[in-house]
């Protein structure tokens, strides 16, 4: 601008120059997102960006007419020519180069609001929402409004233990993807919500301790004694996975590797612990009648397949027919899915009120 009004630039190489600010300008806003993890403002910074130089390159395109027409509308609005000097002073430059500014903005914002979904997808492309490791489940909630019956709350309580169960088993099937497809982004997100599974068990055993102080029938007392007897071995479930979790991490560090034989015990073993737990999670919603003879067929069939591959691997051990040390964490790996296997047989009987 001081440039301009001092009659070292012309209009026409002024206009430029003010074109170009406006791309420098966005500098600015992809400055202030470094560092930030807000996916929102990385995507406005891009459409910033983007609505700048795209309407500046769309500018350049008909330059020298959007020069003329400037120069037509301030000199309609009674200002003299752009080139006039008094006192060694471009005098209406300032008023040529405002006026062109405006005009692009308005232009340029017109332009794009007839653009605006496109505009928004290109934002989303060049910022895409990264993978985020999974974030907790809400702790249970609980209140006292429905004191005078025990029904409301138990109710309340039967929901949160049904949202125990389901994330023991997302991260169970997250744990168990890590280790048979040797997959270390599935082992993101297991302290989260092994923490939630110990918090939730403590909110629960809490507010069942609370229920049960009020004057309750038979009936309630033992469907509390059932909610407490499931919510702890959903917790033990949780503890479980992270025992596996753990020992993932550390195959991982030691590069061990299973053979084929070995990753297609495993896959067999968790899919049989992770149809248990989908039979939980639909009982807990809509009870059946032939749940428990279900039940049963399942841990019989889990603990006869954990025995048989585990004797057929301490077999293959003695015979040194395999590695000692990939047979020795695949031991442990079915010792822990079977022990989860017992935890879900003994919600299963707290379910229907067995023991």
């Amino acid at each position: 601008m001081t440039l301009a009004s001092q009659g070292l630039l012309g209009f026409p190489a002024a206009m430029a120059l003010v074109l170009g600010e406006n791309i420098g300008t966005t500098i600015t806003a992809e400055l202030s997102t470094i560092g930030s993890t807000n996916i929102d403002a990385h995507r406005a910074a891009r459409a910033h960006t983007m609505f700048n130089m795209v309407g500046v390159g769309l500018m350049l395109l008909i330059f020298p007419n959007f020069l003329v027409f400037i120069e037509r509308i301030t000199l309609w609005s009674g200002v003299g020519p752009a080139e006039a000097i008094v006192n060694g002073e471009a005098v209406n430059i300032a008023r040529y180069l405002a006026n062109g500014h405006t005009l692009f903005n308005i232009t340029n914002a017109l332009f794009f609001l007839l653009c605006l979904p496109w505009l928004v997808k290109c934002a989303i492309f060049l910022s895409p929402q990264r993978k985020k490791p999974g974030q907790q489940p809400s702790l249970p909630e609980f209140n006292d409004i429905y004191d005078n019956s025990p029904i409301a709350p138990l109710a309340q309580v039967r929901s949160e233990i049904l949202k125990m169960a389901q994330t023991a088993r997302t991260t169970l099937q997250d744990i168990a993807a890590s280790i048979n497809n040797h997959d270390i982004d599935k082992l993101g997100s297991w302290k989260i919500q092994e923490e939630y599974l110990d918090q939730a068990r403590k909110e629960i055993t809490t507010y069942l301790t609370h229920i049960y102080q009020m004057e309750i029938n038979e009936d309630a007392a033992k469907e509390i004694h059932s909610f407490f007897r499931m919510a702890n071995n959903i917790e033990k479930i949780g503890d479980s996975v992270e025992d596996l979790a753990e020992l993932a991490e550390r195959m991982f560090e030691t590069k061990v590797a299973f053979s084929e034989e070995s990753v297609y015990d495993l896959r067999t073993m968790s899919a049989r612990i992770d149809s248990f737990l989908d039979l939980i999670v639909e009982e807990i919603q809509y009870p059946k009648e032939s749940f428990m003879e279900e039940a049963y067929k399942i841990e019989n069939g889990i603990n006869v397949l954990y025995n048989k591959m585990r004797f057929h691997k301490i077999q293959r051990l003695q015979e040194m027919d395999c590695s000692i040390e990939p047979g020795l964490w695949y031991i442990d790996i079915m010792t822990y899915l079977e022990r989860i296997g017992g935890y879900c047989f003994n919600i299963a009987q707290a379910l229907t009120g067995k023991k």
